[in-house]
């Protein structure tokens, strides 16, 4: 994605564009891909789904506030934030809600999935959370001193994340 509004797929053998996707805003949202299909949030509000092969938009979902998180794609799921304080857990295939949760702060980071495949995601209010893959309820939250832009990273039973209060913090991933 891009400042200019446009989506690319570039050839990495020779650095060619092979298409675009006009997305009609900025893009600030770093895209999660699978083999079919790169997600992607912009400025004025959408979250895109647009096909690898042929750049042809697959589905378009309205927030209403920019979407400057990084989609997670689990399986035929796709999770993210937004800044209308709003997580949501997309079908992957047609771009359909399965759930969204409020969790009362814009959220700009990317989010990671336990072994479980539940969801962790951190608010600019500085509040972690843990959330059910089924349901988006809450299964437990912790909080920091500081804004949290970062992605939280996943390694065996712990969960790292760094916070603006100059932190790095680690936390059991069960409790």
């Amino acid at each position: 994605g891009s400042l200019n509004g446009n989506f690319y797929k570039i050839d990495p053998s020779n650095g060619k564009k092979i298409w675009s996707y006009k997305a009609g805003a900025q893009i600030h949202s770093t895209c999660a891909l699978n083999n079919n299909a790169a997600v992607f949030g912009t400025d004025k509000g959408k979250i895109i789904a647009v096909e690898t092969a042929s750049g042809t938009e697959k589905w378009k979902v309205e927030t209403g506030l920019p979407v400057i998180s990084t989609p997670l794609i689990n399986g035929d799921k796709v999770y993210i934030g937004c800044n209308d304080s709003n997580f949501y857990c997309i079908s992957l295939n047609d771009g359909n809600k399965f759930w969204q949760v409020n969790l009362h702060s814009k959220i700009i980071s990317g989010s990671a999935s336990d072994k479980d495949g539940n969801i962790i995601v951190g608010c600019v209010d500085g509040k972690l959370y843990k959330l059910s893959k089924e349901n988006g309820n809450i299964l437990w939250s912790a909080e920091t001193k500081g804004t949290i832009v970062s992605s939280p990273v996943v390694s065996g039973k712990n969960l790292y994340i760094s916070s603006y209060d100059s932190y790095v913090y680690a936390f059991d991933i069960e409790t």
